[in-house]
């Protein structure tokens, strides 16, 4: 029973029969192909010398002794075939005999597996396995800022709430001394309250953005009126924290740019906010509104004296639920602020950039569109609000 080599024509690699003279018994398209010959070409010469069409570096495989000792299945050798132009190929070949019992003369098969589709689908195995490494990895860092946000947020809510209950202990028993403290104990709540709706409108923010049905209403307007605003409502804050507010705009110019009044100014109030809780003592917080030519862009700067971020806590500011030890000299509450801060100025086409110095402040830069960057249906005047409907929400 004599073994009819063409089983291996279906085969993936490429297989090579040579008698014991080196001479070509066989090949398949596979083995051709990767010889750099045609498959027609080797099939007329078969009988003559393996050599004269296929040649290895180092001139591998062109002493017939080297298939004096192979008896069974050597392991693969890596090795590079040369094709008719010299061009190596990276291969794996191994030599079989052929069983006595399955042919008449002495004959070998050499087994050649190509490397390169090897590493290729090597490589791209690799790169799909670091992705879902990294995938994985991203996961459990949510995660445990995930946690780590439900324990700060805990603590969050038990600090006021605990100074509410507190104070209204005392108002409800009358333990004030007199109406001065009484007032001063309403403040309190008042302040702590505030406080609390703040925390809950960033994270019901978050949660829309997050699930993208936060809406805009985009006008194209001064944005000169919403920034003083925005700066009015700080003013006795800022002098309590004795810190300077400072306004700089070219005077007689407008600055009309694309933004939803009300999602600007909620960025505009918690970088200002920022900037004067995380200041100095007789500190400054200069806003200042400009033009900005190469992105068509009106540019809001808002820079501070305070206490500054590390280098290496920079690049944390805009993440979510970030409010790490260094980060906390500039951001506090639940550590969306910012995060929502960023989602919204990319809502409205713009951008918004943080730079800073430990000890010598920090800077904060909002681009926003002189010219309409997004799709048309956001460009749109805002609803009428009825009496009451912003406490209702």
């Amino acid at each position: 029973m004599y073994l009819d080599y063409s089983v291996f024509d279906s085969f993936l690699d490429g297989v090579f029969v040579v008698d014991k003279n080196l001479n070509l018994v066989y090949c398949n398209e596979v083995a051709a192909n990767l010889s750099g010959n045609s498959y027609r070409r080797l099939k007329y010469n078969y009988g003559k010398s393996f050599t004269k069409f296929i040649k290895f570096e180092n001139e591998w495989f062109s002493d017939k002794k080297i298939l004096a000792n192979v008896k069974e299945a050597t392991p693969y050798l890596q090795l590079r075939m040369l094709t008719q132009d010299g061009v190596p190929n990276q291969v794996l070949v191994s030599i079989q005999r052929v069983p006595r019992e399955l042919q008449g003369p002495d004959h070998w098969i050499l087994t050649v597996k190509d490397q390169t589709v090897e590493q290729i689908l090597h490589k791209k195995y690799r790169r799909q396995l670091k992705l879902k490494e990294e995938s994985i990895r991203a996961l459990k860092d949510l995660d445990f800022s995930k946690d780590r946000f439900m324990i700060l947020i805990t603590h969050e809510l038990r600090t006021p709430l605990s100074a509410i209950l507190g104070t209204c202990d005392i108002l409800l028993n009358k333990l004030y001394d007199n109406e001065q403290q009484r007032d001063e104990f309403t403040k309190a709540i008042f302040e702590q309250s505030t406080y609390l709706l703040e925390m809950a409108n960033n994270i019901l923010d978050y949660t829309k953005i997050q699930a993208g049905t936060m809406e805009y209403f985009i006008e194209h307007l001064d944005i000169q009126p919403t920034v003083r605003n925005c700066l009015s409502a700080y003013e006795m804050w800022a002098k309590e924290e004795k810190v300077i507010l400072e306004f700089k705009v070219k005077p007689g110019e407008k600055s009309i740019c694309y933004f939803d009044i009300e999602r600007i100014a909620h960025v505009l109030r918690s970088v200002i906010h920022n900037a004067i809780k995380f200041n100095k003592k007789n500190g400054r917080v200069t806003v200042e509104i400009s033009k900005d030519e190469p992105s068509k862009s009106t540019l809001v700067t808002i820079a501070d004296t305070g206490v500054g971020i590390a280098q290496e806590e920079v690049c944390k500011v805009f993440d979510d639920f970030e409010v790490g030890e260094s980060l906390n000299n500039h951001q506090s509450g639940t550590g969306l602020s910012m995060a929502i801060s960023k989602r919204i100025i990319e809502s409205l086409g713009g951008r918004i950039l943080l730079s800073s110095q430990v000890g010598v402040g920090t800077k904060v830069k909002i681009y926003i569109p002189n010219e309409k960057v997004l799709e048309d249906e956001v460009y749109r005047k805002p609803p009428i609000k009825s009496v009451g409907q912003d406490f209702a929400a």
